[in-house]
């Protein structure tokens, strides 16, 4: 074998490691082989999210079991009404993309779903426009709290009492009543809930 073999080898690899840590947007998970089949859709139904359904542990392990290793993964608690709720979120890129809550010891109670990929049985995805689901918020809707400065409704399927929709825009309107539904026409799907 040719002596220059071993020296261009070292330096392409040299090239090619220092080149990928200045690629900016770029996610070392993505390298990662055991991620590329995992990129799968999650998809929300009447039940839960996919096989996470109110008889699943509201635990790190049980939950990283169901949704695989694409997401990092965190757990802690919160007081709500006096009981102890567990909270675990499956990160992505440092994103909150699913958080599950349940009381301590117990099941999972309520599953919010960010991931821009997510999607309900049905068809209803993030991004969805209120218009395409929706004719009118009455009856329906009612106000959320404000995120990232953004007015939210959050929006009962009509595919399934467990399953509702946060919507996020833009209105000057004061914080106790619902915007219009001209206004709420392109407002976005920014979350889809699922609670038993």
């Amino acid at each position: 074998m040719p002596k220059f073999w071993l020296p261009l080898c070292l330096s392409t690899s040299v090239l090619l490691l220092s080149g990928c840590s200045s690629m900016g947007g770029m996610s070392f998970s993505a390298l990662n082989p055991m991620n590329w089949f995992s990129n799968e859709t999650l998809t929300v139904s009447a039940n839960g999210l996919g096989n996470i359904t109110a008889s699943t542990a509201v635990t790190e392990q049980a939950i990283e079991k169901e949704l695989g290793s694409r997401f990092h993964y965190r757990q802690g608690m919160e007081m709500q009404q006096g009981n102890i709720i567990v909270i675990v979120q499956a990160l992505e890129d440092e994103k909150v993309q699913v958080a599950f809550y349940g009381k301590e010891k117990g099941t999972v109670d309520k599953i919010t779903v960010s991931d821009p990929n997510a999607k309900t049985a049905w068809g209803t995805t993030i991004g969805t426009p209120f218009k395409d689901i929706y004719k009118k918020a009455f009856g329906m809707c009612s106000n959320g709290p404000k995120v990232d400065k953004q007015k939210t409704i959050q929006c009962q399927s009509e595919q399934a009492k467990s399953v509702s929709y946060v919507f996020a825009g833009q209105w000057d309107g004061p914080d106790g009543l619902m915007p219009p539904d001209e206004t709420l026409a392109n407002w976005q799907v920014t979350q889809i809930v699922w609670q038993k």
